[in-house]
């Protein structure tokens, strides 16, 4: 069966204003702003879903108070039921976690600056150390991968899914289906520029998996037919 994966970065958050990597509570509420970029969010989604007869019963999430609180305002204008995952909540960067970037630059310069690197293209985040994290990258990769393949395919009476990430879990996900697809290197993480409310459009069939489209403005939603 065809259908199209939307995925949606939070809109803006307390953590965001404050330049702070994600807590490993992620508490952080929408800021006010952050609360209307969600209801523009659903105006836009909702047109784009009657624009291409699209049909939907849940939103996902990201199990944190910035990504719940953004899909409970789309959910509320397309009438439908919020389901939080814990495994799209942002990748945890162990001690630091919870830091502002300026305070981390005076404790952890080198992690710090392997950051700024990875951000500019230079350098690969799977050689990046952080330490105190649960997880490796790899493996929180594979919990991204293996949860949203559960929700693509678990229900035929929906032809689209929309999900509610972090910037960490989309940047996973976007990376997995260009090595799978787009012969992205498999031993290489680089930096996708996603920001904020930016939204991501993928075609998924039994037989074929493209890119609508990627980080793109919300807005392009209004008009857009696929």
């Amino acid at each position: 069966m065809h259908k199209v994966i939307m995925l949606l970065r939070h809109a803006e958050s307390v953590k965001n204003i404050e330049n702070r990597f994600s807590s490993n509570k992620s508490l952080e509420n929408l800021t006010e702003t952050g609360k209307a970029q969600s209801r523009q969010f659903g105006e836009q989604i909702d047109c784009f879903l009657k624009n291409n007869h699209l049909t939907i019963k849940n939103i996902y999430c990201a199990d944190s108070s910035r990504a719940i609180q953004t899909a409970e305002i789309i959910a509320s204008k397309l009438d439908i039921s919020v389901v939080p995952v814990d495994e799209f909540k942002s990748f945890s960067i162990g001690h630091y976690s919870g830091m502002s970037e300026s305070s981390l630059a005076k404790v952890a310069p080198k992690f710090i600056n392997d950051l700024y690197l990875y951000r500019k293209g230079l350098l690969n985040s799977y050689d990046i150390i952080y330490e105190g994290s649960k997880k490796n990258l790899q493996e929180y990769e594979s919990d991204v991968k293996k949860r949203l393949l559960e929700i693509v395919n678990n229900s035929e009476e929906e032809n689209c899914k929309i999900i509610v990430m972090h910037r960490s879990a989309l940047t996973a996900t976007l990376l997995d289906f260009a090595r799978n697809y787009y012969k992205y290197p498999i031993d290489f993480y680089g930096y996708v520029e996603i920001e904020i409310g930016t939204v991501s459009l993928i075609n998924f069939s039994d037989d074929n998996v493209s890119f609508i489209g990627v980080t793109m403005d919300t807005k392009v939603l209004l008009d857009l037919k696929i």
